[in-house]
């Protein structure tokens, strides 16, 4: 299995430790003890002790993980199971051991540019996106989630752009945002070639602003740290809240009480829980889950929606019932997938709002 000497060691400290157990939003809905980073640990240096064969039951668990980092925000000793996740993803692409369903989300993305396959643009997104004009500093990038799954949220992001007095745009033709291909392959070739491309359609715009937080987190962390992502890029909450400190939006604060979802990629892959604060903070009151900003847990995966669809949708009720606990009335979330799966949950009396949908009810 071809994967870093620090990946082995990590296999060795975590495969004994329980530090973790009880964060994992995968191995909290299902209960079982091989969602946890210790028992992935376990199993991977079973691999590399050759105790264990990488085969397509071993890497199909690696999928189980949904790379949000809480198992290594949690680690007071500094290892990162999130990381041995992903090289191991590769190490299992390279020896064509897959499981079927990733092979066919793979495929989508070289057929299609995005996982979902071929998926026709929502007829009033279409529209809205011809309306917009072709030249622009601001080019607001939505991506497959938004685009495939929740093209409303894709419009209401469009509608508070236009609100706030921005000239931007939207490509018709996205290019494959990167975000899928690294979540699936990690620091494949293919990836560092999507996130290229994506670089090389950005080039004629000064500001680049990711609508959703995995799209932020893929282009902002991997592709600045690999060097192929030079634009400037920013999350779609640092820069709402960039318009309302600079009086381009000015909201009225109301009575609401709001209660932030945050999205993990954002809060601690790019080390920012306080944008979408500054936002919701202008809106009216905010409420805390127990768990939030960079402790937070997650709420939904939209990728992992479409091969864990029972288990994604029990992260989101439980998330949600974390929520009620609060008091919750209002959720706000940062991430489509997040969005559709506490929406699914919700119980009578709580609202789940998309970021703009909050601000834009309150203009």
């Amino acid at each position: 299995m071809q994967v870093s000497q620090k990946s082995k060691e990590t296999f060795d400290a975590c495969r004994f430790c329980w530090m973790c157990h009880h964060i994992c939003p995968i191995g909290n809905a299902t209960g079982h003890e091989r969602n946890t980073a210790r028992a992935r640990a376990l199993s991977l240096s079973l691999v590399e002790r050759g105790g264990l064969a990488l085969d397509e039951e071993v890497s199909s668990n690696l999928y189980e993980c949904a790379l949000c980092s809480g198992c290594a925000h949690d680690c007071i000793t500094g290892w990162d199971p999130t990381k041995f996740t992903k090289e191991a993803r590769l190490a299992a692409a390279l020896e064509g051991v897959l499981p079927p369903y990733i092979n066919t989300l793979l495929d989508n993305l070289a057929d299609h540019g995005t996982p979902y396959g071929q998926v026709a643009l929502d007829g009033a997104l279409a529209e809205a996106i011809a309306a917009l004009p072709k030249e622009a500093d601001v080019l607001l990038f939505l991506g497959a989630d938004a685009r495939a799954l929740y093209p409303a949220g894709a419009l209401n992001a469009m509608r508070l752009l236009t609100a706030a007095g921005i000239s931007f745009t939207v490509l018709e033709n996205e290019p494959d945002d990167a975000y899928a291909s690294n979540f699936l392959i990690g620091a494949a070739e293919e990836t560092r070639a999507a996130m290229k491309r994506a670089n090389d359609a950005f080039a004629p715009f000064k500001t680049i602003v990711c609508y959703d937080g995995t799209d932020a987190a893929a282009f902002l962390r991997e592709g600045k740290e690999w060097g192929v992502v030079t634009a400037n890029v920013v999350t779609f909450p640092t820069y709402i809240a960039s318009l309302i400190k600079q009086g381009k939006l000015s909201p009225k604060k109301g009575k609401t009480v709001y209660t932030i979802q945050d999205c993990a990629y954002i809060a601690r892959e790019l080390d920012d829980d306080q944008s979408i604060r500054t936002v919701v903070d202008a809106l009216g009151e905010r409420r805390e889950m127990l768990v939030s900003g960079k402790a937070t847990m997650l709420g939904g995966q939209a990728l992992m929606a479409t091969y864990m669809a029972d288990v994604i949708a029990k992260v989101g009720a439980r998330r949600m019932h974390e929520a009620v606990i609060a008091g919750a009335e209002t959720v706000v979330t940062e991430s489509v997938g997040e969005y559709l799966a506490l929406s699914a949950a919700a119980p009578a009396g709580v609202k789940v709002v998309t970021l703009e949908e909050a601000v834009l009810s309150c203009l």
